[in-house]
Formats: structure tokens, sequence, C-alpha cells
């Protein structure tokens, strides 16, 4: 026995033996190598390997949890207005608009406006919405791009920040999202508007699970990260797409692309999710991920386009847990309201049909 504290998944507890604090020696492997005194610990027990620790108590010390710290700001990224709404009848611009200005008026700064994808699929009415919504200095606006024709069409209403998407599955899910046809679009893509001067982002579509082909492995994942990496991506979302996974799928697939990358865990920070709520799970997930340090969120306000997860909710949950946000959930709330209202269906937002119900709450 050492009286040393016993590690756990992240950091470590202190269990007591009598007086003095004791870990148990077959639990750990421990290998010194040279000067650098590298030490790996089984990940039956961590699930994480880390070599840059000196000692046993430096290794107590790095952990995502420790590193993750609550006073990093959460971004929120709101995709009500294109993607929540592809799914429903076609919505009045008016109404687009005034869901963009409601938005930014209760504090989300970072809005994918619209899409510039196939126009017989998705709504053809984004030159209008971007050139005629109102832009909040402090505010974020994105568009998400399928190819360079929709790149060329996006330029043309001066975005912030490009989006594409690439599947980490091999399968064929569609042209647009086939991790075949998508790589080199992705390319060709980025590199242009990393030449033009814009912010870029890259969606990394099935990362947990193909509705075809099932499983997705971290590997594939990690391949899709790093060839975004490789493009120079200013941020990575990773997207359950088919939402089916678990709290126990984000944490294999985050420990897996930290023990593939090295110094993963210090650039979470240029991570994000996009987690949906099939099952009921995105709440856990987001916890999960919360606990590894990731700061970069995607939402729809009151969960437009069904499985999505509802901005307010997710910004409820962050406000109960501690983080800051600068978002004012009321003013959220009251957008959410009005736009189940106009589109004549009610909220898929556990938060705002609580808070429906609870005629006594806003009293």
């Amino acid at each position: 026995m050492y009286s040393l504290p016993r590690f756990t998944r992240f950091g470590y507890n202190r269990t007591r033996h009598g007086s003095t604090i004791h870990i148990k020696k077959k639990r750990i492997s421990r290998y010194i190598k040279s000067r650098k005194y590298s030490m790996q610990v089984d990940r039956h027990c961590t699930e994480y390997h880390w070599t840059q620790a000196k000692n046993v108590f430096d290794f107590c010390q790095l952990s995502p949890i420790k590193s993750a710290k609550k006073d990093n700001p959460i971004s929120v990224i709101e995709i009500g207005p294109s993607n929540g709404l592809q799914n429903e009848e076609k919505v009045e611009i008016k109404y687009k608009l005034e869901l963009i200005a409601g938005l930014q008026k209760a504090g989300i700064k970072r809005i994918e406006a619209a899409t510039y994808v196939d126009p017989t699929c998705i709504h053809s009415d984004h030159h209008d919405v971007m050139k005629q919504m109102n832009r909040f200095s402090d505010t974020e606006f994105s568009v998400l791009v399928s190819n360079i024709k929709g790149y060329e069409e996006a330029v043309k209403d001066y975005p912030d920040t490009i989006t594409v998407f690439l599947s980490a599955s091999d399968c064929t899910i569609g042209d647009n999202l086939s991790r075949c046809t998508s790589l080199s679009r992705c390319t060709s893509i980025i590199e242009r508007a990393k030449k033009n001067g814009y912010k870029t982002r890259g969606q990394v579509s099935c990362a947990f699970n193909d509705p075809y082909t099932g499983p997705v492995t971290s590997k594939q994942v990690n391949y899709a990260v790093n060839h975004l990496n490789k493009l120079g991506c200013d941020e990575i979302m990773l997207s359950d797409t088919t939402g089916r996974a678990t709290p126990g799928d984000v944490k294999r697939l985050l420990l897996d692309l930290c023990e593939f990358n090295e110094n993963m865990y210090q650039k979470l920070y240029k991570y994000g999710f996009h987690f949906r709520n099939t099952h009921g799970l995105a709440r856990d997930n987001i916890m999960v991920a919360l606990d590894f340090g990731i700061r970069v969120f995607y939402s729809s306000i009151s969960g437009l386009s069904a499985d999505n997860v509802a901005t307010e909710d997710l910004v409820y949950l962050l406000h109960g847990l501690g983080y800051k946000t600068d978002i004012n959930l009321d003013k959220l709330y009251n957008v959410s309201r009005w736009i189940c209202h106009i589109l004549e269906k009610p909220p898929n937002s556990y938060y705002t049909l609580g808070r429906m119900m609870n005629s006594d709450y806003d009293q």
C-alpha cells in the first residue's frame, strides 16, 4: 500500500485506511522513463494516459475537469433561423427577421442565420434574410454551405463565419454528407474562405452513429477532425446526427481523441457539440462534455426542428450549474413562446412548457 491519493476517472478520491490515505498498488502501473519521469496509468483505472506528469502528484492536478473552469464563458450557437426552420412550412421573411432580432435582444451572440445548400430542399430566401436583418455589432452571423456554388452565393451576403460539414462515416448518406464527396468540397471551401479572411467552422456529422452502418468509431471521427485541423478550421463541431449518443459514448469519444492527439485536452476550447434530444439524453451528454472543458454548443430556440436541443433548456441548465452565458432567460422564453405562436405548434422545450403550465411563475 502507498500513502498516495487513489486515482479515479479524473483527479483522485481520498479513502482512509486507519489514519492514513492509501492507494492500491495493483490498480496502478507506472513507467518511469529517463529524466522526464513520464507516467502511464492503466486505462481501466483512469481511462486516459498522461505522459507529461513529472510525478504522481502532478498527475492528480492534470485533469480536464480541473482545467475546465466555470469562469470560461459558454458559447451558444443558435441555429433556429436556419436548421430549426428548414422542416417547417415556408415562414414569411418578416417573422424570420423578427426572430433573429429577438434572439439578439435576449443576448445570443452567435447565430447561424441561413443555409446555402440545395434550394429545392431548403428555403431559398437566405439572400433576403441576410440583407434585411438588423445586425448587432457584437453578434457573429454564420452561414452553412455545402459546396463552392453555395460559398460563392454566401459571400455576397457578408457573413462573419463560413460553416462546412464533413461526415465521419464512410457510408454515403446523400451526396452532401458522405465523406468521400465532402472531403474535397471542404478543402476547397475552407481554403477559399481562409484566403478571403473569413472565420471557418467545420462540422463533423455522424460523429457517433450512422443510420445505415451503425456505430461510428473514434478513429473515423479522428480522421475527419485531423483533416479539418490541417485545413486551419477555427472551430470544430461534433454532431450527433442520429440522436443516439449516450453519455458513455461522449466520454469515450473525447477520451479517445485526447489519446490519439497530443495535448488535445488543452485545445478542447475550439471544439463543440451539436446534440439531439431524440432519446432524451442531450442534457446528460452536455454535462459530460462540460466536464471535459467543451464550451461551445449548438441549440435551437424552442427546440425547433424536432430533435434539436432547445436554447432555453440549454441556458437554464448552464445557469443552474453556475456557468456564465450573458443570456437573458426571460427574454429567451418570450421569443420561444412567440415563434411557437407564429408556427401554430407547441414548444419542444421542457423549460418553456413547464413555465407555461405554472401560471404563478411570472407573477
